[in-house]
Formats: C-alpha cells, sequence, structure tokens
C-alpha cells in the first residue's frame, strides 16, 4: 500500500501530489509546492446511486504510471504550439464490489484528477452520479507554514448561469460567508509568490459543468456542486478533470493546462479557421442589425483597416444578408451572424440552417443566451461544435459557460463570453423588443486587472472591449484600448462605433495594427485587481498593454521576459492631456526598465519592433 500512495511527481518543476488515506474519511489528493502542502481535494470519488453500499470507503488495489508527452497546435490561444509534459499515475480503486480508476496528472504548472468507470459485463450500461464528494482545502497560512506561504487570500465572481458577474478578490479565505456559490476559477493567493487557480476540464456532453460552494464554518473549503440532482452518463464514462493551476503568477496566467487536458483535434482539416478583428455595430447602436447600408458601411471600415470580420448582431433580414456577404467576400471581409440558441437547439434545426448559412457564404455564428451548466446543455455545445464543423463555420459562444479547454478538440470555436464585459455598460431596457434588462452598470478597472489572472487564464474571452463613448465608463481611453493585448479572444470584437474609432486615429492606428493571434504570451509584472502588464509576440513583434485600478501612479518593469539580447524600436500609447492618447517613441533592450505615468484607472500600450542585437 504504501508503494502504491508515493507521490506523483511532475517531471520538471516544483510540484507533486499524494493520495492520502485518511481512513475512515476516505481518500484526498494533497497537491503539494516544494514538499509543503498547498491544497487538499478530497474526498476523491463520485457517487452513484445503486452501486455500492453506503459509506463505502475506497481502497487502492493497483497503480500504473506513465509519463505523458504531447505537442500539438491550436490557432488562437496564448500560443499557437503547445507541449504538455506530466506524470500520471492511475490508481485502480475498489468499492465494494465495483472499481473506478483514478487519474492522477502532474504537470508543471498544475495538478489534475479525474474519475473513470468501464464498461459494465451485465445489461446496465448507465449510470446515475449524484456528485462528487470533494471539498477543495486551500492551506490556510499560519503555524509552520504561516512562514512560508502567509494567510490565503482568495479572488473570485459569485456563481451565475452566464458567468457574468462582477470580479472582485483579496479578501482573507477565512472571511467568506458560509453557503456562498462561486463560479469557475477561483484564485487563492498566499503572500506574493504562490498562487492556485481552481477549475475543471474536459467537460462534454457525458458530465454537467460544476461550480464551487464555501462550505460552512468548520470546514473551511470549497465543495464540488453540480448544477442538477443528478446526471445519467452511458458507459464506459469519464468525470471532468479537476484542475489546480499552481505557481506564481506567470505560471498561472500563462499556464495552458486546462487546454491540454482536452483531447486532441476532431477536426481533419482547420485551414478554414481564421480568427481576428471584428468590426461590431450592435454596442453602439441596438438597431443598426437590421439596417443593411448601415451594416455595409461597417463593411467598408473593416476592408479599410484591415479588420477580417463584421458581425451582424441580433435582428438581422434574410432578405437582404446574402447580399451584404457577397459584398463583403468582394472586399475580403467575413461576416459573422447572431443566432439564439434555441433556433439550433434541435438536430433538425441545425441541418436545415447551418447549410443555409454555409451557402451564403457566412464565415461563423455567434450563438448566444445559453445560461446552463446542466448535462442536457453540456451535450447541445459538444452537438453544436460538431456540426458546425462539419459546415466549417466558426462558434462564438455568447451567454455561455465558461471555457472547459474544449478550443483543443473544436478549434473553430473562437471564444466565449462568460464574462462581464463592455455590454454591461450599455443598459438594454427594451423588454417588449426582445430584450433583457441589464445591470445598471458596467465593468470598472478593478474588475478589469482581476479577469487576466482568473477567468481568460482557463480560455478566450469574448469581453467586446475597446469602448470610449458611454457615459459610465470610468476607466481611460488608454486603459479601454490596452484591453486589445490583455485580454485574450480569437475573435476580438472592438465594440464602439467606427465613427469613435476615426476620432481618435493613434489609437484607430493601433487597431489596425494589433493581432489576435499570439505564438507566445508572458506576464510582465501585475496583481489581481490592482495592475496588469502583459507581453505578447507575434512573429518578431511584440505587443505589450498594461491596465491598472486607483490613482494616477508611475509604472515601472523590465523586459527581460522577452529574452535576452534584442533592441526594439518602442513605440508607447498613454493616457495624455484631457483625456487624449500621446505618443512616445523608445529605443529600447530586453534588460532595460521602463517607466510609464498611468492616469486614474489607465493604461497603455506598446508595439515592440526589433532592429539589431544587442551586444
Amino acid at each position: 500500500m504504501a508503494d502504491r500512495l508515493r507521490p506523483v511527481t511532475a517531471p520538471e518543476g516544483d510540484l507533486d501530489a499524494v493520495l492520502a488515506d485518511d481512513g475512515a474519511a476516505g481518500l484526498s489528493l494533497l497537491v503539494r509546492h516544494r514538499q509543503r502542502e498547498v491544497l487538499r481535494m478530497g474526498p476523491v470519488g463520485i457517487i452513484l446511486t445503486g452501486t455500492a453500499p453506503p459509506g463505502a470507503v475506497p481502497v487502492v488495489a493497483g497503480r500504473t504510471d506513465r509519463v505523458v508527452d504531447e505537442s500539438y497546435t491550436t490557432p488562437t490561444g496564448k500560443r499557437l504550439a503547445h507541449r504538455h509534459h506530466a506524470a500520471e499515475a492511475t490508481f485502480t480503486l475498489a468499492v465494494g464490489e465495483h472499481e473506478v480508476e483514478l487519474d492522477v496528472r502532474v504537470a508543471r504548472d498544475g495538478v489534475a484528477y479525474r474519475h473513470r468507470l468501464a464498461a459494465p459485463d451485465g445489461p446496465a450500461d448507465a449510470v446515475t452520479i449524484t456528485g462528487e464528494p470533494a471539498v477543495f482545502t486551500p492551506a490556510h497560512g499560519g503555524g509552520d507554514d504561516g512562514d512560508r506561504l502567509g494567510e490565503a487570500r482568495v479572488w473570485l465572481a459569485p456563481y451565475r448561469d452566464n458567468y457574468e458577474g462582477l470580479w472582485r478578490g483579496g479578501l482573507p479565505l477565512r472571511d467568506l460567508a458560509g453557503g456562498g456559490s462561486y463560479g469557475f476559477p477561483v484564485l487563492v493567493g498566499w503572500g506574493d509568490d504562490l498562487w492556485c487557480l481552481l477549475t475543471e476540464a474536459a467537460v462534454d456532453g457525458s458530465y454537467a459543468a460544476s461550480r464551487m460552494t464555501w462550505s460552512p464554518p468548520g470546514v473551511t473549503g470549497f465543495r464540488l456542486t453540480l448544477p442538477q440532482e443528478s446526471v445519467l452518463s452511458s458507459l464506459p464514462l469519464t468525470t471532468p478533470w479537476r484542475v489546480a493551476v499552481v505557481g506564481d503568477l506567470a505560471a498561472v496566467v500563462e499556464s495552458d493546462l486546462v487546454t491540454d487536458l482536452n483531447p486532441p483535434s476532431r477536426v481533419d482539416d482547420t485551414s478554414w479557421i481564421r480568427p481576428g478583428r471584428v468590426a461590431w455595430s450592435w454596442w453602439a447602436e441596438k438597431f443598426s442589425p437590421t439596417d443593411p447600408e448601415r451594416q455595409r458601411a461597417h463593411v467598408d471600415y473593416a476592408a479599410k483597416h484591415g479588420w477580417e470580420f463584421v458581425l451582424v448582431d441580433a435582428r438581422w433580414d434574410p432578405s437582404w444578408l446574402p447580399e451584404l456577404v457577397r459584398y463583403a467576400s468582394g472586399l475580403g471581409v467575413g461576416v459573422l451572424i447572431w443566432s439564439h440558441w434555441t433556433g439550433l437547439e434541435t438536430q433538425e434545426q441545425r441541418d436545415e440552417l447551418l447549410p443555409r448559412w454555409r451557402d451564403w457564404g457566412i464565415a461563423g455564428i455567434k450563438v448566444d443566451f445559453m445560461d446552463s451548466d446542466t448535462q442536457e446543455r453540456m451535450a447541445w455545445y459538444e452537438a453544436l461544435a460538431r456540426d458546425a464543423a462539419e459546415h466549417r463555420l466558426m462558434v462564438n459562444f455568447h451567454g455561455s459557460t465558461v471555457p472547459k479547454g474544449r478550443g483543443r478538440t473544436w478549434p473553430h470555436v473562437m471564444t466565449y463570453e462568460a464574462v462581464l464585459g463592455a455590454e454591461h455598460y450599455v443598459r438594454r431596457a427594451e423588454r417588449d423588443g426582445g430584450y433583457l434588462v441589464m445591470p445598471d452598470h458596467g465593468p470598472d478597472s478593478e474588475h478589469n486587472t482581476v479577469v487576466p489572472f482568473t477567468r481568460n487564464v482557463v480560455g478566450p474571452m469574448d469581453y467586446t472591449p475597446v469602448t470610449w463613448s458611454h457615459e459610465r465608463r470610468t476607466t481611460s481611453l488608454a486603459h479601454e484600448l490596452a484591453l486589445s493585448v490583455v485580454f485574450e479572444s480569437g475573435w476580438q470584437h472592438f465594440a464602439d462605433s467606427i465613427e469613435t474609432y476615426a476620432g481618435e486615429p493613434l489609437a484607430e492606428a493601433f487597431l489596425d495594427l494589433v493581432p489576435t493571434v499570439w505564438d507566445e504570451t508572458r506576464l510582465v509584472t501585475g496583481f489581481p485587481g490592482r495592475l496588469v502588464v502583459i507581453a505578447r509576440r507575434t512573429g518578431a513583434r511584440w505587443f505589450v498593454g498594461g491596465i491598472a485600478s486607483g490613482p494616477p501612479r508611475r509604472v515601472r518593469f523590465g523586459l527581460d521576459v522577452l529574452g535576452a539580447g534584442q533592441r526594439y524600436d518602442a513605440r508607447l500609447l498613454v493616457d495624455g492631456a484631457g483625456g487624449r492618447p500621446a505618443e512616445r517613441s523608445l529605443q529600447l533592450a530586453t534588460g532595460d526598465e521602463v517607466a510609464v505615468d498611468l492616469a486614474a484607472d489607465g493604461g497603455f500600450v506598446a508595439e515592440l519592433v526589433p532592429t539589431t542585437p544587442a551586444e
């Protein structure tokens, strides 16, 4: 038994995981960083109706080990080329007369586990799962570990079925109110150099998406919670991965672990998949999708500025849309269209509409208002992704669950909303016209400086950024512009009016340069809720975006993360006099320190073009 419970150690890095026998309490998985316990996840297991006696405790009956070393590419993301290198142990657990396989995987950037049930020998071919007993308990600090870990603090958002809650944090873990429900991911930090992001990966139609419930006093952990009383799954069954991304803030922000844990691509030919910038009229003009001439103006703007797409949102009319698509195609601009998910709910609806839209020349679809984490809705996500791929239609999920890394399996899924974004600046009160009333607030600078460390870590995020014209915006113009770099999304829907962008030529010129496809992503500096500076590389060029929350300040940072021995011509845009953007030009080497003066709730962007190697 002792040999079977030896640690599972990452092939590189400082992490390991230990399956601990807690006696009558069952088995727990301990996540350790440099031999210190960071997180306890347990008891591991799944609760199956009618398959084991009440109170049955799993016994480790066997163990096998392997090394996972996979390389793959994606058309979007924090980087295009990926390597997943991890150690994996599979524990055979005997529960009464039944067996469950427990996979534990440890990589440089985190730890994950899942359960697998084999196909039965007898007539039963399905199981009913009523939950998972696991409580995720971060080390709280204090005692012997206190000198190293410090007191645990947490950053999270209240659970909503569309994940459009306000992100806040810095609260001591012990001060969370019992019974609170929070959506994935949840970020826990100890001091400045050790962090843990809790989430899940590889959720398909065989299971439901989960959330976290903070347990009552005395338990002090996050209980894994399903959105329904039970899940009925056919056998064999593989549950979603339960994931803890662990390391410093850079390791968390740069991690691809959630994507790594998903199955390989099911799309053989990806040549038709095309990321890009999108001109989107709805945010500034709610009824513009009913006006073909206004949509044509957006096509003209996109073509002039080299943007790849136009999104025609709700209320478009099939009487004129095919002609708009032909016009846009002639200018090299793709057209994306909106659909309520119920319009594509059934196989019959998808079989009718998807080939029709593809025949029109539509490039992709924005599907909206799923607003559910149930198993039934997860199965629909899979079916829509499968059918859209068959017809070579890219997909944007709005009103959606948070990403689970399915972009590896379905690379034509370009982005998900699942965030309180710029849409929430706009209060939609025309309920009789088909709209819902939105909260009378928008995202603020604190929220914006938390999501790069939380929501955007786990997958692309359709925040619909770069909005300047709304009166309730509290962030600076340069802060908004920087979101085009700080926030990652395969499709980046620039939401303000084309006239507003034309009125700020310096900023407009930057939007014409900034890509949505990245070869590399690096966290330069930051802290959740205060500041984030992110550098992203495409080819040899780097784009740097920084946003802050709070009063004006001078921010200093180095560029060592960009590598050694290189010089750059740098062009910066910052908040200038009267809130208008101001331009600075610098010559920089990778070892230099950069100082930027930020306005209140401000930001900056920079483009760095390499010149000659430094001596």
